[in-house]
């Protein structure tokens, strides 16, 4: 039986999941005995738990424990071993009930991932499903703490605390606070005085628990929620002042780590977390924070550094914590490295461990070691990686030999053909990227027989050799490595980013400087075609910046559908200007269709903005399609770059909304006529003011995130389409990136589809009715013309609009959709300003015929001229002489 499960175990660790369960389903059908029944429910409940099946789990465990129970005659006769085994069923039991109640129905955790699921109950059934789950839970944990042998002290005060958590998420507030009350007797612990204070508010016993608090905060002045519950107490009693001075101190006291025992509540050090709170953190760092060595301000840094500040914010604090340390020496670098180890352990992003990590590591701290061999097999996320093997090979510590030559041949196999982890892509991209990145770590260790052994060895795999090359060429300064990797760029194949990045880092060293600049003019000229598509494809994150690893796997395949894109714009460029040319002068000059005529004011809008980018947006485009920048030449290039971001970003928000304000015009215009015509106010806001509105606030907006939002703009890219992101995309907060993809492109759009829905239903109701009724059949005649004329808009805007917004939508769970499928859809969307011109006259009919009778007239003085001049003057020849004349005068009339 032990022999059978061991298998089964196998199978579902190899990530056949779905055959273990079952196999061991079966083994539960073919067992004989109880016990060997007891033992394949425990395993068929482990895996059904961590598959997120967690109903299912709790059954199979019920019916374990009642097996356990009955085989035994009750728990009271059980032996050492089988209380084991029932306490540790009935926990995890008890856990996945609570864990059911406090999330629902809808939730289930699978392996790390966390799935939502739209819940089949409706609400009443719902609350009363959680209610059932809390009180299951409840029962469980009170059984199991009168079993916990008298031993397993630390487990029962564990035990006790869960069971107070589920007592006070079910509402028995009496309970959950003697166990509360208890715990804090027995080890001190302020955090457990604080759950009995919460439980005496939620009772609105108020002074009992104000109580408390005092005694909280006497224990430990630095306890945050305390002062929160105590400035929502005064709020209560209308006491502002208090109020507003323990609002003050949540602040404080919530901003600063527990870890930091240095920042005292006083004045300056508000007026000080107020400034790093503010867009001056980062001049705060580089004066305030940097010339004031004192312990205080070194834990400002952290806390900055935990906080996880995006950008020049955050790397900046990390890099002065490393030169402190690096400085310091004896209690004093103690104290600075014991910071950032206390920021690995309780770090808040990857970010945070990999800045610390690469500090520590700067300042040779013996300690990290250790730390970072456990993490080296962890860094296998594509899109956060730790750069685990950059900080050892900055440590510099030997032992770092052998794990990262173990990495190199030996990678961690984390992908399975039969596995069920919807999370194989980021691990699979993150092997490659870890092993390469251990081989430049190695560089650190050249001197070593081995590692030259390694590298030697890995110029003949295809996955490393170019790491290897790189490592060697600058290592030894041999001249054959440097020709190979000129020559790996010179045949067209790109290099990976990390390598690329390694060789800028030592592209001044004094020895090697001729060979290396011969390979960065390589680079430049690589450049020119791939670094568009990487940046045009990186995640505006910072966090997310480490994916260009996916870009540049993917960026030699895109070669060629640039080349494709180029052609597509430049042939359709030139018609669709012409086009455009052509409509705004008849729009002008035909009175039929006068750009006074209200059904077509708002098309000549929409016209007007793919004009815009039809003549001046995509022709700056084509260049740097075609591999060829003109940017660097400029007198003023920052300047130009700000322009062009600026004109691209707003035309395509702009175009955007006026889309919007077409959809609902036509169906307020074909449904509510007397809205709009019968009130001039109205009128005048439909037409004027609501598309002066789009243009102004776009105008603004993107003027203020491009050219005055307050962060750190690098050198522009001149060698880019668009010169690269502004900076509000790469370091801004996520925030103010969020909100400005929803205002620019998901709120337009999405009001876009929601009007075109209405109209479209209402359209087709009212042609139901006009079936019915034929005194009707002249509105619908005119409802049927307006609704057309949209129509072939409507089509083309959805066409080219809709792919970027889902590709846009997929990459927030799944970042290779910010490569390739991004180059396709973000190209596709300039196609509507394109066709746009086209769409607008297939349904302009008067247009139409004028353009047709152009083209005919054209031929007619082509061709009949000559017949008069050979003819005999003749009624007919006179006739058709005087029809060529009079035709010929209209054509230089129009």
């Amino acid at each position: 039986m032990e022999t059978k499960i061991q298998k089964i175990n196998e199978i579902f660790q190899s990530g056949r999941h779905k055959q273990a369960i079952t196999d061991i389903q079966t083994l539960i059908e073919e067992s004989s005995t109880d016990n060997e029944i007891f033992k394949a429910y425990n395993c068929l409940g482990q895996y059904l738990n961590l598959m997120g099946q967690h109903n299912e789990a709790v059954e199979a465990w019920i019916n374990a424990l009642k097996l356990l129970e009955d085989n035994t005659g009750g728990v009271e006769k059980f032996n050492e071993g089988q209380l084991v085994e029932w306490i540790n069923i009935t926990i995890v039991l008890a856990r996945t009930m609570y864990r059911q109640g406090r999330e629902g129905s809808g939730v289930s955790h699978k392996f790390n991932s966390v799935c939502y699921t739209a819940s089949k109950m409706n609400e009443n059934e719902e609350e009363e499903w959680k209610k059932e789950r809390f009180q299951a839970a409840v029962k469980y944990y009170k059984q199991i703490i009168d079993k916990i042998p008298q031993g397993a002290s630390e487990t029962k005060i564990k035990i006790r605390t869960e069971l107070a958590q589920a007592l006070f998420t079910s509402g028995n507030f009496d309970e959950a606070v003697q166990i509360y009350e208890e715990a804090f007797n027995n080890d001190g612990d302020p955090t457990w005085l604080y759950k009995a204070a919460d439980c005496s508010w939620q009772q609105e016993k108020k002074e009992q628990a104000y109580t408390r608090l005092q005694q909280l905060i006497t224990t430990d002045p630095t306890f945050a929620d305390a002062y929160q519950l105590c400035a929502t107490y005064f709020t209560e009693k209308n006491d502002i002042t208090q109020a507003d001075e323990y609002t003050r101190r949540y602040k404080f006291y919530s901003w600063v780590p527990k870890f930091c025992r240095h920042i005292e509540y006083n004045e300056d050090n508000i007026l000080l977390l107020e400034t790093i709170q503010s867009d001056k953190a980062l001049e705060c760092i580089e004066t305030t924070l940097t010339e004031d060595t004192s312990k205080r301000s070194t834990e400002f840094l952290a806390s900055i550094c935990y906080h996880h500040y995006h950008g020049a914010v955050e790397n900046k604090a990390f890099q002065v914590l490393e030169q402190r340390g690096i400085a310091s020496e004896g209690d004093e670098r103690e104290f600075i490295g014991s910071l950032l180890m206390h920021l690995i352990k309780k770090h808040q992003s990857i970010c945070t461990i990999k800045g610390a990590a690469s500090a520590l590591a700067g300042m040779k701290y013996d300690e990290l070691f250790d730390i970072l061999a456990n993490l080296l097999p962890q860094d296998l996320n594509i899109c956060f990686p730790m750069h685990i093997p950059n900080a050892l090979g900055k440590l510099g510590d030997r032992r770092a030999i052998p794990l990262l030559i173990k990495m190199i041949e030996e990678p961690t196999d984390t992908q399975n053909d039969n596995s069920d982890s919807s999370d194989d892509f980021l691990l699979s991209g993150g092997t490659s990227r870890l092993i390469v990145e251990c081989c430049l770590a190695l560089s650190s260790f050249i001197d070593d027989e081995k590692v030259k052994e390694v590298l030697l060895n890995g110029i003949n795999k295809e996955e490393i050799r170019e790491a290897c090359f790189a490592v060697l060429a600058v290592c030894t300064e041999e001249k054959k490595y440097f020709d190979e990797l000129e020559k790996i760029l010179t045949d067209g194949n790109i290099l990976d980013y990390m390598v690329i990045e390694y060789l800028q880092n030592n592209v001044n060293k004094s020895q090697q400087i001729e060979n290396l600049l011969k390979l960065n003019e390589a680079l430049l000229i690589l450049n020119k075609r791939s670094d568009m598509l990487r940046d045009m494809s990186s995640n505006t994150t910072n966090d997310v910046d480490n994916s260009t690893s996916i870009i540049a796997d993917a960026s030699s395949s895109m070669l060629i559908p640039t080349r494709v894109v180029f052609y597509i714009f430049l042939l359709l460029d030139i018609p669709s200007v012409i086009c455009s040319l052509l409509l705004l002068y008849y729009f002008i000059r035909l009175p039929e269709v006068h750009h006074h005529n209200e059904s077509n004011q708002i098309i000549i809008y929409l016209l007007i903005g793919s004009f815009l980018v039809t003549s001046l947006d995509i022709p700056l485009m084509l260049p740097y399609l075609h591999n060829y920048s003109y940017i660097p030449s400029m007198a003023h290039p920052n300047i130009f770059c700000i322009f062009w971001i600026m004109y691209d970003y707003g035309m395509y928000s702009i175009n955007l909304w006026l889309m919007t304000l077409a959809c609902l015009e036509r169906y307020l215009r074909i449904f509510f006529k007397q809205l709009i015509t019968h009130n001039a106010k109205r009128h005048f806001f439909l037409y004027y003011v609501s598309a002066i509105t789009i243009v102004l606030f776009v105008f603004f907006w993107y003027l203020y995130l491009i050219a005055l939002y307050p962060c750190e703009q690098s050198q522009f890219d001149f060698t880019q389409i668009l010169c690269g992101f502004p900076c509000y995309k790469t370091v801004g907060s996520v925030t103010i990136q969020n909100t400005d993809w929803a205002i620019a492109d998901l709120l337009p759009l999405f009001l876009s589809i929601l009007f075109i829905f209405i109209l479209f239903s209402h359209v087709f109701y009212q042609r139901h009715r006009v079936s019915k009724h034929l005194t009707q059949q002249n509105i619908w005649k005119r409802t049927r013309k307006m609704f057309l004329q949209l129509l072939p808009i409507t089509i083309i805007f959805l066409i080219f609009n809709m792919p970027l917004i889902i590709v846009g939508l997929l990459a927030i769970s799944n970042p290779w959709y910010n490569t390739t499928p991004y180059f396709y859809v973000n190209s596709l969307s300039y196609c509507l300003s394109l066709c746009m011109p086209f769409a607008v006259l297939s349904r302009q009919s008067v247009i139409q015929k004028r353009l047709a009778t152009l083209l005919r007239l054209r031929r007619l003085n082509r061709t009949r001229p000559t017949n008069i001049s050979v003819m005999p003057l003749r009624l007919g020849n006179t006739l058709t002489v005087r029809r060529s004349m009079i035709a010929t005068g209209m054509l230089d009339g129009l």
